[in-house]
């Protein structure tokens, strides 16, 4: 089951992207954990939805998805 706090984590994470365009999946992963750190107590469950799925998500914007869509895609919302 999917959490409130993971689609969020995908949200922040895939809106990031999408204003980023110009910046490579590595940088945008990198930038995104450095996002965790704002979290406060999830920063914990932050971490793990970057490394596993920042990716995909990456990927899903790249290829025209909108951010909300792409979270709903790869159901993580």
């Amino acid at each position: 089951m999917i959490s409130v706090i993971t689609c969020t984590i995908c949200h922040i994470f895939a809106n990031y992207v999408y204003e980023h365009t110009n910046l490579n999946m590595s940088k945008c992963i990198e930038q995104g954990k450095g996002q965790c750190e704002s979290m406060g107590q999830f920063s914990g469950s932050c971490y793990p939805v970057i490394e596993q799925y920042g990716p995909s998500i990456y990927r899903e914007i790249h290829y025209g998805l909108a951010p909300s869509t792409a979270c709903q895609r790869l159901e993580l919302c």
